[in-house]
């Protein structure tokens, strides 16, 4: 997924991507094992009260998956532009929080970018 531009741009003034690909991170494939195990997998729980599937949609809202992440900050350095969901990149901070996942040492919060719609 590619949003918005990042850093103001590039030496030539051409905007920079924000990429964001959500990844498990840190995990050893194993033939014997199935599902394959990671330390961090980065898997988001969605729980909605009184949800008919008949009648209610489901609203994956990029605004407010982004709410927490300034677009026109520099990307941090020696990492990919956007959030590639390592836990040593800064940029995937308040993605992660909005998805409601931990990251590093930051409290996990109730996650914000899906909601239900009638």
């Amino acid at each position: 997924m590619v949003v918005g531009s990042h850093g103001g741009g590039d030496a030539m003034g051409k905007a920079q991507p924000f990429n964001i690909h959500l990844g498990s991170v840190g995990c050893q494939m194993d033939r014997t094992a199935a599902p394959v195990a990671c330390k961090i997998p980065n898997r988001v729980v969605v729980m909605m009260d009184d949800f008919d599937p008949e009648t209610d949609v489901v609203v994956a809202d990029l605004a407010a998956l982004l709410s927490s992440t300034d677009l026109t900050a520099e990307n941090q350095e020696g990492t990919p532009v956007g959030c590639m969901s390592s836990p040593s990149d800064r940029d995937c901070a308040g993605i992660m929080a909005n998805l409601g996942l931990p990251f590093n040492d930051q409290p996990v919060a109730a996650q914000s970018f899906f909601t239900k719609m009638k």
